[in-house]
């Protein structure tokens, strides 16, 4: 039954427009569910049925990374992604990541990494903070990377877990953590301020000691004057006005986060 369903099937999956064919596959891939007796293609023994009943679709490059990551993930299936680089980025770049073994969860967050799924490598990260192995170098890229490549989005979830990495990452005292920790903290300032204790943000402990940090920020927030804006491309522009915001925002709601030692060790 299930031999005959695939034989008339097949030929979909070799056509050359890629949506279709990977719904073709993903179609077939149901119908291979649906007659077997798993629900989930875990074991080595399901794992090996679904490799040799997709042998044929497997032996095209181009249909390869298909076959391998319509399960979702499977450390097995990943492995064998490994074979070509190209067939390892569309892995990576399509595979959904639902389960996996604490052993896989260092190596799921960097192949997410390297092809800019920044966001779901930041819920990882967020949920496994206590036991995860990435260095904290490596957490902190991660969440530059996130801004500084248009990921910052609304979504709750992405606030949630940030704020909780950020939780762990100040209190890193390694100066390639911390300069740009600041940086991401000052960007993110009015999306996280609600969920972590601003005083502790290491934005507020390096403001409270460095006036020339607070001066800077007092320039971000005033543009250039009218002959110096024109002069500016739109999108540096556009940035410098991002960052006016986020400086504005700061020095005039953040009132936990500005915060300096008088004289008489006190602080206003």
């Amino acid at each position: 039954m299930l031999n005959s369903i695939y034989t008339k099937n097949m030929p979909i999956c070799y056509t050359k427009n890629m949506a279709e064919k990977k719904h073709s596959v993903l179609a077939l891939l149901k119908i291979f569910i649906e007659h077997s007796d798993m629900e989930h293609l875990l074991t080595v023994k399901d794992i090996q049925r679904y490799l040799n009943w997709a042998k044929d679709l497997m032996s095209e490059e181009d249909n390869a990374a298909i076959v391998l990551y319509a399960p979702g993930y499977i450390s097995a299936l990943a492995d064998i992604a490994e074979n070509t680089e190209d067939i390892k980025r569309c892995y990576w770049e399509n595979v959904q990541v639902g389960i996996w073994t604490k052993n896989d969860t260092d190596r799921v967050v960097r192949e997410l990494k390297n092809v800019t799924r920044y966001s779901e490598a930041i819920e990882i990260i967020g949920s496994n903070r206590e036991s995860i192995q990435i260095s904290d170098i490596e957490i902190v890229e991660i969440l530059y990377n996130y801004i500084t490549n248009g990921s910052v989005r609304n979504r709750h979830a992405d606030v949630y877990y940030i704020s909780l990495i950020i939780e762990k990452l100040d209190k890193s005292e390694d100066p390639n953590v911390i300069k740009p920790l600041v940086f991401i903290e000052f960007v993110l300032f009015r999306k996280i301020e609600r969920e972590v204790k601003v005083n502790e943000l290491r934005l507020s402990k390096e403001l409270s000691k460095s006036p020339e940090l607070l001066i800077q920020l007092v320039e971000m927030v005033y543009l250039p004057d009218d002959e110096d804006a024109e002069r500016l491309e739109g999108a540096v522009l556009e940035n410098k006005k991002i960052l006016a915001e986020c400086a504005f925002h700061i020095l005039h709601f953040g009132h936990n986060v500005v915060s300096f030692k008088n004289d008489d060790g006190m602080f206003g």
